[in-house]
């Protein structure tokens, strides 16, 4: 019990281990003799009675004498010497209070401090050279040795004595109590971070802010130099986090988790997202931050491309290949929000508005297809870009997956199977060309075709309803009857392609004979020709040296020949 009395308040001629300097600089300094240790001069105070206690060297003097202006020494004008110490209670005037120790004989030079006590009605006259001094309460007089060993010939108030602890009796029995105890409480030397006796620091700390905790984390000084401080840090307020006592989270955090310290100055709603960066899912803000300081931006415990791979490290060898998309040479916050998002892969805003955010400067015209087109690609109208393109790296063109067709017959199955069976691929189908007819994100035409083109078998001929085929084909082949030029589908002279397609209202369309994409034979010519909704009829084409036979259903056999004509 008589521990904790002590503790709770400041003591009569105690001195802690951390205040050594003190001491050691009373007791050797210069040529005076008595040296006032607690309070130092021009502090002001709010109590009104408070403990002076100092030392003397080099005298054998039973007391000293005290002398106050503006107050009154409690116990008398001496206070007697004990092992060198002295103390006495000093009752304080509002004001300032000149308090003078000196040799009781006269013998050595004395010492003195300068003490304001400060109440309601006096704060506008403190002087502003006074600073701040927190004193212990309430106060209680006790022998130094109930916290000092002072064994041996000369007293040492640099040593405390084992049985000195404030985590006794009633006041803060409950330190070290915790799952995680701050190593000087565990031992029991609250004076390592606390002086009892009175300190210009709040909390009677011996040392301001982060000065206190560098005595022992030396080492941790060095690595808050790095460029970029957290901010508790760089204002050396490690207490913002850390509980300098004892906590039930491991580092002595100030929460119940580390995700959660950090929730209490940063928005909580990071983790509200549907869908969340793993680390922060865990609760591991650490994995990817320096919760104290770093040499790269946002605290980030390495250069952010060498900090992804360190859990991506399977995607590298993917983000190295020919063609790099330009965001991945920069930035992944380019496109991914670190911590969470609407999206499953954590971009920063919907799949298609991200792309075009960068692609309407760089792509204007693309860009104007994909939003004002009539008929879309299905990947476009779904937002789906990385149904075709990779966001990362590509070893092909436009940042493709794969080649054009190989991704095209991904979901065009049907076609593919037949371009791989077939004979004679179309032209662009063997350059492995699609664009070359269809535009990629949209058109204003039917299966997103370049220019028009008729969707029946059977229309009336107009040369701007087959602009498609005109991109590479003679436009001028079915205008004109007779022609031994614009096309070898001719018996003689006459055009067949004119006697075919050039009709009204019935003309053939293009593809009433000819496939589209390949054919089984020349010229991809059609083995079958949908008639109706039921049923087709086929059409069995040889190519000849000068001309060609054509079984079809909707004639009688018959040939043609551009040298030599075939009499009908």
């Amino acid at each position: 019990m008589r521990r904790r009395v002590f503790f709770l308040s400041v003591v009569a001629c105690a001195a802690i281990a951390l205040l050594a300097g003190f001491f050691t600089r009373a007791v050797g300094a210069g040529d005076g003799k008595i040296s006032i240790v607690f309070p130092s001069s021009n502090v002001y105070v709010t109590q009104p009675q408070i403990e002076v206690v100092g030392l003397v060297k080099g005298t054998a003097a039973s007391q000293v004498r005290v002398a106050v202006k503006g107050g009154r020494a409690v116990g008398g004008e001496t206070a007697p010497v004990v092992k060198n110490a002295f103390a006495c209670a000093i009752e304080l005037k509002p004001g300032i209070n000149q308090i003078s120790i000196s040799d009781a004989a006269g013998i050595s030079e004395g010492s003195s401090v300068s003490v304001f006590f400060q109440t309601e009605g006096n704060q506008k006259t403190r002087p502003a050279e006074f600073s701040p001094y927190y004193l212990h309460s309430p106060l209680k007089k006790r022998a130094c040795e109930e916290c000092h060993n002072l064994g041996g010939a000369v007293p040492s108030y640099k040593r405390m004595g084992p049985s000195a602890t404030c985590m006794s009796g009633e006041c803060h029995k409950t330190m070290g109590q915790a799952a995680f105890v701050h190593g000087p409480v565990a031992g029991g030397t609250c004076v390592a971070c606390h002086n009892p006796h009175g300190s210009k620091n709040p909390y009677y700390r011996a040392r301001t802010d982060a000065q206190e905790c560098y005595v022992c984390h030396e080492k941790q000084q060095t690595d808050f130099a790095k460029a970029n401080k957290h901010k508790p840090v760089a204002n050396g307020h490690c207490i913002d986090c850390h509980d300098p006592h004892q906590s039930g989270t491991k580092f002595q955090l100030k929460a119940a988790s580390i995700q959660g310290l950090c929730f209490n100055c940063h928005d909580g709603k990071l983790i509200k997202e549907p869908y969340l960066h793993g680390p922060v899912a865990a609760g591991g803000c650490v994995v990817c931050h320096n919760p104290h300081a770093a040499n790269q931006p946002k605290l980030l415990v390495n250069e952010e491309r060498v900090l992804c791979f360190t859990c991506h490290a399977e995607s590298k060898a993917r983000f190295e290949l020919k063609n790099t998309h330009k965001p991945v040479t920069e930035s992944c916050l380019k496109c991914h929000r670190p911590h969470g998002s609407i999206d499953p892969m954590l971009l920063v805003k919907k799949e298609s508005e991200l792309c075009l955010s960068c692609h309407e400067k760089l792509h204007p015209a693309v860009a104007k297809t994909i939003k004002d087109s009539t008929v879309k690609h299905p990947p476009v109208a779904e937002g789906k870009c990385v149904s075709c393109h990779t966001p990362h790296s590509t070893n092909f063109e436009k940042q493709l997956k794969a080649s054009m067709q190989t991704i095209c017959f991904t979901c065009h199955a049907e076609v593919g199977q037949s371009v791989k069976t077939s004979k004679y691929p179309h032209g662009p189908v063997k350059d492995n060309d699609c664009y070359a007819c269809h535009i990629s994100h949209g058109s204003n035409n039917p299966k997103i075709l370049k220019n028009y083109f008729p969707d029946e078998f059977y229309t009336a001929y107009a040369t701007e309803k087959y602009a498609i085929c005109f991109d590479c084909h003679n436009k001028n082949i079915a205008l004109e009857e007779l022609t031994t030029t614009l096309t070898n589908f001719r018996n003689g002279n006459r055009n067949l392609h004119f006697l075919h397609v050039n009709k009204d209202p019935k003309g053939r369309s293009c593809k009433a004979c000819h496939e589209v994409h390949a054919g089984n034979q020349a010229k991809h010519i059609r083995e079958e020709v949908p008639f109706g909704s039921m049923w087709s009829y086929p059409i069995n084409y040889t190519k000849l040296e000068t001309g060609g036979r054509c079984l079809v259903g909707c004639h009688k056999p018959k040939e043609y020949d551009r040298m030599n004509p075939v009499a009908y």
